[in-house]
């Protein structure tokens, strides 16, 4: 009733969600089934927010958690929790929600950094790779075809998938077709215990020839640190260097026709890369034409005659455009000569 009466003077609606039970503290947070629950408070939000009928009324999570009460030790700290953390990330982002607001970044439980000597966690580099790779605006994998080689045999999705792309620049446009300065793909392996080959193909897209992979594992799920696969082929530990800075991660360049290998508890970004159009250089070619329009029209008539075979029309026009340089040149003069005596 309070939103109804307030609706012309609210710019956005905001829920806190803690939604994983502490007995679910276990492999069952990477059941696709557990985790869409806790989609559920975004989803009525958004329904809430429909209601209303205001345009431009936002929905922002603006106080995230998997547990209340400060987290669970050695559940919410730990590699396991990833799986909800990306897995809201990428939910929430699709529904539309602009603003998600992480609990916490130092304190208890459940921060992105340990509250005692402030190293990153696990899911602090889960949400720097989201950060750095994943764009604002996302869409469900339709448009994206993924075979899995491999499943769990329980009837339960053994992936979970996020696509984002970058709109074009200059354009600003909301809908998924095949034009992109750049795609990313987050592909999460729901099988705690087994590896899981994934081809990947963008349907109806021109494909470039490579991608860039960016692997994030760990030995088991309940693992306080995190590894990742560099170009060298080696599993390096995800920590701060001795200087307290967040290490380089550097991605794997592989061909965008090979198969997405994930091992055991493990993730995976897929970024594709377009040429960037670049709109600066498109308005100054505007410019140029503009500036220079009459060469522009004579060069077009040219090419023209010259694919008709006109050749004594070509003589003519050039007999023409010699005497419009002339005029040009003359009127120019007149007027620096002008504006000199004034």
């Amino acid at each position: 009733e309070f939103v109804a009466l307030a609706a012309q003077s609210i710019d956005a609606l905001t829920f806190h969600s803690y939604c994983v039970s502490y007995s679910t503290c276990d492999d069952r947070m990477t059941q696709a089934s557990r985790l869409g629950e806790c989609v559920y408070p975004a989803q009525q939000f958004k329904t809430l927010a429909a209601k209303i009928g205001r345009p431009g009324l936002r929905v922002w999570a603006g106080e995230v958690g998997p547990f209340h009460r400060g987290g669970a030790e050695n559940c919410s700290d730990r590699f396991l929790n990833a799986y909800w953390y990306l897995h809201q990330l990428g939910s929430l982002a699709q529904i539309g929600i602009e603003v998600f607001a992480r609990s916490t970044l130092v304190g208890a439980n459940y921060g992105l950094l340990d509250k005692n000597g402030f190293r990153p966690r696990p899911d602090y580099f889960a949400a720097l790779l989201w950060s750095r790779l994943m764009e604002t605006h996302h869409y469900p994998s339709e448009g994206i075809l993924l075979n899995s080689a491999r499943g769990d045999g329980k009837g339960e999705a053994n992936v979970l998938v996020f696509v984002s792309r970058s709109p074009i620049a200059g354009g600003g446009d909301t809908t998924m077709h095949r034009e992109a300065d750049k795609m990313c793909m987050l592909i999460v392996n729901l099988n705690p215990n087994r590896s899981v080959g994934v081809d990947v193909s963008l349907e109806s897209w021109t494909t470039p020839e490579t991608r860039e992979e960016y692997h994030i594992s760990a030995p088991m799920l309940f693992s306080a640190e995190a590894l990742m696969f560099n170009p060298t082929g080696e599993w390096l530990p995800l920590r701060l260097d001795d200087d307290d800075k967040v290490p380089e991660i550097l991605p794997v360049v592989t061909s965008s026709s090979s198969p997405v290998v994930l091992r055991p508890t493990s993730y995976v970004f897929l970024v594709w890369r377009w040429p960037v159009r670049d709109p600066s250089t498109l308005a100054a070619l505007v410019i140029m034409m503009q500036q220079h329009r009459r060469t522009v029209l004579l060069i077009a008539c040219v090419a023209a005659m010259v694919t008709l075979g006109r050749t004594r029309y070509l003589r003519r026009l050039i007999s023409v455009r010699l005497l419009v340089c002339r005029a040009s040149v003359a009127e120019a003069l007149h007027s620096t000569h002008d504006r000199g005596r004034g």
